[in-house]
């Protein structure tokens, strides 16, 4: 995983018809809900338990608020090629 898919899909989505092609690689940051649901390392954990321990009445503020910079979101608006892998 490395964050700079992450930026490469941010760019893809936010220049719509400007960008021709992008690797995206398995791009890291991404899809904060499902992340925080399934991973079992990095940062996701660490969002997952904080927000269970400090703050469970405001996980869906939380993520509504990540939502604004999720690649997952930028991806939908990207017009060019992308190269991009999968997790197993």
């Amino acid at each position: 995983m490395v964050a700079g898919y992450g930026l490469a899909l941010a760019v893809a989505g936010l220049a719509p018809g400007r960008v021709a092609a992008a690797r995206v690689g398995l791009p890291f940051l991404c899809h904060f809900r499902h992340a925080a649901r399934f991973s079992g390392e990095g940062p996701y954990v660490k969002l997952a338990r904080y927000l269970h321990r400090h703050s469970p009445h405001r996980v869906e503020t939380t993520f509504t608020t990540l939502d604004y910079f999720d690649g997952v979101h930028f991806a939908r608006r990207a017009t060019g090629r992308a190269c991009s892998a999968s997790a197993s």
